[in-house]
């Protein structure tokens, strides 16, 4: 091996090493942020991880950050300046966990409790905390880590961090697969050419020995017409010292030279030739991800029939059926078989082509397409039976995103009217089959699943309303009821990254930064309006909507 080769060997073992060692800590990290960050009652070596979301501490730890906490459930007699996590009371974010610093130690309730403060505002937490729901005291702080483990929790980030670093082990693993068949398959070929050889030379030597033997056969013909003609007995040849013909060739030596030689050849020449030589056996990869499932049994099980339409019989008393449909509507990623009835796909047609006339996008219905949700990623997204989608997609621009959550979430409210059942897909699907439907230069932001599901999905936690608004205790009802249906509007990874304020009669809606949280706006502005009542006030970026 050259010394090039050595080099190259080398650095592929390395990185070989490096990869396995990279994703054995993706795989750690994950680990720890599915089963502990976050989490009350979860530790890990006696600490507890939270992601900061405010810069309520700017100047000991900001937002993004991870803080390290000390568990001591139910800690009394801590020192004021001590910065201590705890569960809050306070009806504005009860039941979030909360670290802040410690001002003095007073009662509440008759029991030992803290009064709490944030370093940037230096004002008084409103509600002071009892000792018991004390969880903690702060350590250390991991700069910006909590935007990573976030990251590592969405589709992009495991398939990025874990799932590509297994790609690549994998074709290392393959390539060298390949290299040591075709080194097997080079080995083979040079001893059957060595065999061979062996064998030809065999061959060569048996007919040289026939060869030798026919002259003596010759050699004895002659001399024995010899002695006929000349009337000697062949003893006389032996008398003058010549060896009898018998003796140099007879039978026994013509067996001994034929048979004995020419079978082995024979043998060994044919059977070592005609041995197949057996390949090792192989599978194309892409053909083995592609291969359908097995689908759980319960998704076999029929459903409980569903209301053929959500209308205001069903919404509660004083409630309208559009408000009464965002109450009901859910992600749902299983669906059944039933097919949507033509009045169904007609209007949702009918709003589609609305909606692309108006705000300039281009979004289509598919029904009885599974070619989108089938292989790898639909499994990975736990989509099963979806056939009917619709397809956000329009020309590329910077409020694109914007526009089709805005189409998205009526189409959404509209469906679920219907008595259907829908879910926004980002990434677990197969786009190259959904741009199908596109013309031209359009961009698939992604698509709404629609159907008849399986069950009717499951609620999910909403931030409190000072996570999401900035607005003052006396803003006007149609505000808090705009902002109510807003937390009820669905958001990639329900991560709710949206803050909304008012100014006299103007709403201002603002994206934070994040995966899809300009498509997440557009939803929750929808969702807001149809709350909030578009009489009532206008948009300070978008008045047209």
């Amino acid at each position: 091996m050259s010394a090039l080769k050595k080099t190259v060997h080398i650095l592929l073992n390395v990185l070989t090493i490096l990869i396995v060692a990279f994703t054995v800590i993706m795989v750690l990290f994950t680990i720890i942020s599915i089963t502990t960050v976050g989490k009350d009652d979860a530790t890990l070596f006696g600490c507890r991880l939270y992601i900061v979301e405010s810069d309520s501490m700017h100047g000991v730890f900001s937002a993004g950050d991870i803080i390290v906490v000390k568990a001591c459930d139910g800690a009394e007699g801590l020192e004021p300046g001590t910065i201590v996590s705890y569960i809050s009371i306070d009806p504005h974010n009860y039941g979030e966990t909360v670290t802040h610093c410690i001002r003095e130690q007073t009662e509440y309730n008759g029991m030992p409790a803290y009064i709490t403060y944030g370093i940037v505002t230096d004002s008084d937490d409103p509600t002071p905390v009892p000792a018991n729901n004390v969880i903690g005291t702060y350590l250390f702080r991991l700069p910006g880590a909590g935007y990573f483990f976030e990251f590592l929790r969405t589709p992009w980030g495991y398939v990025l961090l874990i799932l590509l670093p297994f790609a690549l082990l994998l074709g290392f693993g393959a390539a060298n697969l390949i290299k040591q068949v075709s080194a097997y398959k080079k080995e083979k070929a040079a001893a059957a050419a060595t065999t061979q050889a062996e064998l030809d030379a065999e061959r060569a030597q048996a007919a040289a020995d026939r060869a030798e033997a026919e002259r003596l056969r010759e050699q004895l013909r002659l001399l024995q017409e010899h002695a006929a003609r000349s009337g000697l007995d062949m003893s006389a040849v032996a008398a003058v010292g010549e060896e009898p013909a018998e003796e140099l060739v007879t039978e026994p030596a013509e067996e001994s030279v034929e048979e004995p030689m020419e079978e082995p050849a024979e043998v060994s020449a044919e059977e070592p030739l005609e041995e197949p030589v057996k390949e090792p056996k192989e599978g194309p990869a892409e053909e083995l991800a592609e291969e359908p499932i097995t689908e759980p049994t319960e998704h076999d099980v029929p459903p409980v029939p569903l209301p053929a339409t959500c209308s205001s019989d069903d919404a509660e008393e004083g409630e309208s059926a559009l408000f009464a449909a965002m109450r009901a509507r859910h992600s749902v990623r299983s669906y059944t078989d039933a097919p949507l009835p033509q009045a169904a796909i007609d209007a949702l047609n009918e709003s589609i082509a609305a909606c692309n006339a108006r705000y300039g996008v281009h979004m289509q219905l598919a029904v009885n397409d599974e070619r989108v949700f089938r292989g790898m990623m639909a499994r990975y997204g736990k989509f099963y039976g979806v056939k009917n989608y619709i397809t956000l997609a329009g020309a590329p621009a910077p409020d694109l995103q914007e526009r089709l959550g805005h189409c998205g979430a009526k189409l959404a409210l509209e469906a679920q009217m219907l008595g259907l059942n829908t879910c926004f897909v980002a990434l677990t699907y197969k786009k190259r089959e959904a741009k199908r439907l596109l013309a031209g230069e359009q961009k698939l932001v992604c698509i709404l699943a629609v159907g008849y599901g399986q069950t009717q999905g499951v609620p999910h936690r909403s931030k409190p309303l000072s996570a999401v608004c900035d607005a003052s205790e006396d803003a006007p009802a149609w505000f808090w009821k705009g902002m109510e249906c807003a937390l009820l509007a669905p958001t990639a990874m329900n991560q709710q990254r949206f803050l909304f304020s008012l100014t006299g009669n103007t709403v201002r809606a603002q994206a934070k930064a994040g995966f899809y949280t300009e498509l997440d706006l557009g939803i929750a502005k929808y969702f807001f309006e149809c709350g909030a009542g578009k009489e009532n006030f206008t948009w300070a970026d978008s008045p047209d909507r």
